[in-house]
């Protein structure tokens, strides 16, 4: 299905009394691109991409990343019974639970690493978290061709974007990692 995009005819109208400009891809893109409309904050819906407040973008990002949490939340749980016949004498409880196969560690680095690449992402222009955000984070992914399709632009652009950005990611990541070494 094509996805379709709605900006506000007037960004200034109170919530009730909105009306809706449908674009295509290729002018949603110029409409973002644009430095006079650098303001204005998407809320991709799958299908539809809306236009909409800071708070509202603010308040759909933390929906999805609740919903990601809860279904990472989800896996890998493990019932320990009040009776444990693997403890064995002189053992504490906790020895007699501990999971060897877990890097405590490695999951410290990992997590660090995640918040390092969060607050990278926060320094990032808005148009290049859509672009991240939907080659990466959106579930499911889009491919490079797909969202060239939907923003009326050459897959080839789309790679260029993406190298740029992750190349730019990674020097934010890496700085903030000296920073706090």
């Amino acid at each position: 299905m094509k996805k379709r995009y709605f900006r506000k005819k007037d960004p200034t109208t109170f919530e009730t009394t909105k009306e809706w400009v449908e674009m295509t891809g290729r002018e949603f893109y110029a409409f973002v691109s644009a430095p006079e409309n650098k303001g204005r904050h998407f809320m991709d819906l799958g299908d539809v991409v809306l236009e909409c407040s800071a708070e509202q973008l603010k308040q759909h990002r933390a929906e999805i990343d609740r919903q990601r949490y809860l279904r990472k939340a989800e896996q890998g749980f493990l019932t320990v019974p009040l009776h444990l016949p693997a403890v064995k004498e002189g053992q504490s409880l906790e020895q007699g639970i501990a999971d060897e196969t877990q890097d405590v560690e490695a999951e410290v680095i990992r997590r660090l690493s995640l918040e390092a690449l969060c607050a990278a992402l926060k320094q990032l222009d808005e148009q290049s978290v859509l672009l991240i955000h939907a080659l990466y984070l959106a579930d499911p992914p889009a491919t490079e061709r797909e969202l060239a399709r939907r923003l009326g632009i050459s897959q080839n652009a789309v790679n260029k974007r993406k190298k740029k950005i992750l190349e730019k990611l990674y020097l934010l990541v890496v700085k903030r990692e000296k920073s706090s070494q």
